[in-house]
């Protein structure tokens, strides 16, 4: 998702990609400790919306009050729309600020046929897939085609909430599918992205007395 007409309080060339493609950080947002600029934010798709998600969870872990700076553009409100803002406020509650009343233009259908979903527990991907299947259906797409997918989040979401599960946080597990079409061909397919917030798998590891000594590097 991209904004159509650059974004007014930043400038175009200080914009930033926030995707699988892109080598661009979170904190590349940050404009002070504890307060991200999603008004840099030239375009993201599912990946970068997680890593964002994650990034700013962790502030919230850390024990710092999150700012998020907005506006009415395309981004902010395509976020909004995705449910990013209310999974926040689910996760992290008051520990999480935005200027709510400036994001109040409605974007419409657009290539996620799937938003930023919460999933707690094994197989609690269930119902939630049972509707993206409805949709790819209605695409032209078999009945076996939904199968794969379905295979393949049940296996990603298991492997997520196994490994957040030995860990003393909430075994929380985020999904987000979006339809993209490549220019050249004009060909499309279906991203699927899969992420959590648990304390990734470098300090997960150092919990197990055969790997404390775990170098940091």
């Amino acid at each position: 998702i991209h904004s159509p007409v650059p974004v007014s309080a930043i400038a175009p060339d200080t914009r930033l990609n926030l995707n699988v493609f892109s080598i661009v950080l979170p904190t590349q947002l940050m404009s002070a400790l504890g307060t991200f600029d999603l008004r840099k934010i030239r375009q993201f798709d599912g990946h970068g919306m997680l890593v964002l998600f994650g990034a700013i969870v962790d502030e919230v872990r850390q024990g710092r009050t999150v700012t998020l700076e907005v506006e009415d553009n395309w981004v902010c409100n395509s976020l909004r729309e995705l449910g990013f803002f209310a999974e926040l406020e689910k996760k992290c509650g008051d520990k999480v600020l935005w200027n709510r009343a400036a994001l109040k233009t409605d974007i419409g259908e657009f290539k996620y046929p799937l938003p930023l979903t919460n999933v707690q527990f094994r197989k609690g991907e269930v119902p939630v897939l049972e509707k993206l299947f409805e949709l790819i259906r209605k695409q032209g797409f078999s009945k076996d085609f939904g199968s794969y997918i379905g295979w393949i989040y049940g296996e990603l979401v298991d492997n997520s909430i196994t490994h957040v599960g030995h860990t003393s946080d909430v075994a929380d597990c985020y999904l987000i599918a979006q339809r993209f079409r490549f220019n050249e061909s004009g060909s499309e397919c279906l991203v699927i992205s899969v992420g959590d917030v648990g304390p990734g798998i470098h300090d997960t590891l150092k919990k197990n007395p055969k790997h404390a000594g775990l170098n940091d590097r």
